[in-house]
């Protein structure tokens, strides 16, 4: 019996997450503009096969998304780590919240010189504003993955709880607009 392709393999959201990560490094590390990194991030969260995953990675230098969990045994390997990964590594963090953290912090250093320069106290709103909207994007959350699908079942289960609501609503509507079409035409004749 002959082993899968591994490049046919499935991956599901930990190697998606994973090859996140990875990309989230080399676009720290300068490799990829921002909108590169879209992009390739784009790909990653609609890749299905390790092969779709990979391609990703096929021009660029290591860490790569550890995929030993999806090779049969026999063919897994080791990959050695890349000296400094652990510094570019933050557990529990995405990119994208990475590079947001960074935005707060720095809108809220910007804030002090530009006090200084136009003289109002009302700069300080801005960092404020996006602080309070970043924190309500990311909600209490954020870096638990488990609980952030948790929510998106809730969000998902309420949308087609009112969706039905709504139908209901339109069928009794509908009936109700029957039956005075009907007593309209019996008060005619």
């Amino acid at each position: 019996m002959s082993e899968p392709d591994p490049s046919l393999l499935r991956v599901g959201d930990t190697e998606r997450e994973a090859a996140v990560q990875a990309l989230g490094k080399h676009f720290t590390a300068g490799r990829l503009d921002v909108d590169e990194y879209g992009e390739r991030t784009a790909k990653v969260t609609t890749a299905r096969t390790q092969g779709e995953l990979l391609a990703v990675f096929t021009d660029l230098p290591e860490p790569h998304p550890d995929l030993s969990g999806l090779v049969p045994r026999a063919a897994a390997t080791t990959v050695p780590a890349v000296a400094g990964d652990a510094e570019l590594d933050v557990p529990g963090m995405t990119k994208a919240q990475r590079v947001t953290a960074g935005v707060m912090a720095v809108s809220w250093v910007a804030m002090v010189p530009l006090f200084f320069i136009l003289g109002t106290w009302m700069v300080f709103l801005a960092p404020l504003a996006l602080s309070i909207f970043l924190g309500a994007v990311w909600g209490p959350n954020w870096n638990d993955p488990h609980e952030r699908a948790k929510q998106a079942r809730k969000r998902a289960k309420k949308q087609l709880k009112h969706r039905e609501m709504r139908e209901h609503h339109r069928e009794i509507h509908d009936r109700h607009r029957e039956m005075r079409d009907r007593r309209r035409s019996d008060d005619e004749d």
